[in-house]
């Protein structure tokens, strides 16, 4: 039920042969499509292919050249990918607007328990909790049902009025001072 194809460049058009075959196969839990350079014309073939594969748990798509109009396009695939536990985007080009992209189709995501963006060109306007999620900037006056006038910082455990950083998915919270102690080490 595991698709290995990494290492082997295939490019944008191998991707489009690729999705060709693989449309058949929809029984695939993980698909592992690492350096392969399939950039951003490759990603629409990959998107036609991961929409015929509802099963799909896992998703290795690091070192693959994807930019910021791939990254909206995985986006847009990934909200119907409800069985997603895992997805690695790491080492692209996907820069702060595409992993913001990214970050609102994970939301949907009941599943998701990991996301590895690294060595995307993302900014120091994008956290990550501890399991990789896009932390949002909030302030108290953006408050919902679950955002209450005082937390305990998941970083520092203390009690904080003061929250900056949340993570949709996690429910984790970090304190202005902890973001400024890690925008520090960054």
């Amino acid at each position: 039920k595991s698709f290995y194809i990494g290492d082997n460049f295939i490019g944008p058009d191998g991707m489009k042969y690729l999705n060709e075959g693989m449309r058949a196969r929809n029984c695939l839990t993980a698909l592992d499509i690492h350096n392969n350079c399939i950039n951003d014309f490759g990603v629409t073939y990959l998107c036609q292919m991961m929409k015929s594969l509802p099963l799909l748990t896992e998703i290795n798509l690091s070192f693959n050249n994807i930019g910021i109009d791939g990254a909206a396009e995985l986006g847009d695939t990934i909200t119907t990918l409800s069985s997603l536990t895992s997805i690695d985007i790491s080492n692209n080009k996907i820069e702060s607007l595409g992993a913001k992209y990214i970050n609102e189709s994970v939301k949907r995501l009941q599943f998701l328990k990991y996301i590895h963006f690294d060595n995307n060109f993302i900014g120091e306007d994008i956290f990550r909790c501890l399991n990789g999620h896009i932390l949002e900037k909030i302030s108290l006056k953006d408050t919902s049902s679950y955002f209450y006038e005082s937390f305990t910082c998941d970083t520092c455990q203390y009690i904080r009025t003061d929250k900056r950083l949340h993570c949709k998915i996690c429910l984790f919270d970090i304190c202005n001072k902890c973001e400024e102690q890690r925008k520090g080490t960054d």
